[in-house]
Parts: C-alpha cells; structure tokens; sequence
C-alpha cells in the first residue's frame, strides 16, 4: 500500500537523520538494534550524550508513561501525584532484587509469588500491566525483552564489590568473562559510574 511505503520513507528519512546525529557517538552502535531504534525514531528531538544516559531514558520514560495510565485509572492526576501507590525509584529497586534472584537461580519466568516478594499488590498489578510484562497466568510471567531483566539486573551489581564482580562474572580463576552473563557484563559496564572503584 501506498501509505506503508511512504511511512517507511518517512521513518528510513529519520533513521538517517539520527545516524548523522550520532556519527562520532559510541551511542550510533545501538542505530543498529530494532528495539532501540524505533525509541530514537521516537525521540528524535532529543540528544543523549552517553549510553547511560540513552538507557535510562529509555526504560524510565515507559514506566513513568505506565505509571500515568496506572494513576489515571485510579482517578489519581498529575496534581495529586503525591497520592500515588506507585514510586518509581523504590519499584526500580526492588525489580533490581527480584532479577538478582531471577539471575542467581538462572530464570527468565517467574511467578506472582516471586513478584509478591519485593512489591505490595498495588505494585504488582501496575506491573503486570505495564510494558515490561508478558502476563501468561500467575505462574508464567517473564519480561517482553531479556534486555529489561538484564539491565536491572547489571544495576543491581553497580553497588556490588570489585571481588563480587569478579566472582560472579568471571571463570578460569577469573581470568576470563564467563559468556553465559556477557550482555549483563556489558550493560554492566556501560551504566557503572566512571568514578566507581570498581570502574
């Protein structure tokens, strides 16, 4: 039909805009990758000048848009934001838990009971509703992309110690980066603090 080929103009036209933009960026390497190019497609608007910074972008603003939904079926508005059951920073960080848990015992689905253990109901059916879920049934829940599970897992290990990194990422005497953890070793890398010790 004409009107696919002309949005795929319109969007292979930004897509080339954005490659220009991001030309002497280590951040055009992720131009490449479906799922983070239609957010820059998206976003075109905005400059992210690291990859730490593009990430986070990337998995907060959907969970604030969510967060909106949530509220608003609440009959919660922005005004009253306060009155919120949802808190963003303490949900991060408890997702930050239950994928640790998830990485340790070397899962992708879970259950609501697993859920159930780091949030409150409220929490739970905001995430289960949110973008970041494949609801199946209670006991068959898994993120829509391993790339979620892996960043908030590699955000659990920022804080972690240099001796723990290395014991958990690392084999052959901790010679080698063990290939099995490779993507979360390198979100890892890319979101840890330059200033860190362990950087």
């Amino acid at each position: 039909r004409s009107s696919d080929l002309v949005n795929k103009s319109r969007f292979d036209e930004k897509l080339a805009y954005l490659m220009k933009k991001y030309n002497d960026s280590p951040i055009r390497d992720l131009l490449t990758i479906p799922l983070y190019r239609n957010y820059f497609v998206e976003h075109n608007d905005q400059k992210f000048n690291s990859s730490v910074e593009f990430y986070k972008s990337f998995v907060f603003n959907q969970l604030e848009n969510d967060k909106e939904k949530f509220d608003e079926a609440e009959k919660i508005s922005k005004r009253m934001n306060t009155k919120s059951k949802i808190n963003i920073e303490h949900l991060a960080k408890n997702l930050q838990k239950l994928c640790c848990q998830l990485f340790c015992k070397s899962e992708l689905v879970f259950s609501k009971q697993n859920i159930m253990e780091y949030f409150q109901e409220d929490e739970y059916i905001y995430l289960i509703q949110s973008f970041l879920f494949h609801y199946t049934n209670d006991n068959d829940i898994r993120f829509i992309s391993t790339f979620y599970f892996e960043y908030f897992t590699a955000c659990f290990f920022e804080l972690k110690s240099y001796s723990d990194i290395k014991k958990i990422f690392f084999i052959n005497g901790r010679k080698d980066v063990n290939v099995r953890h490779l993507n979360i070793f390198m979100l890892f890398l890319n979101i840890l603090d330059r200033k860190s010790k362990v950087y």
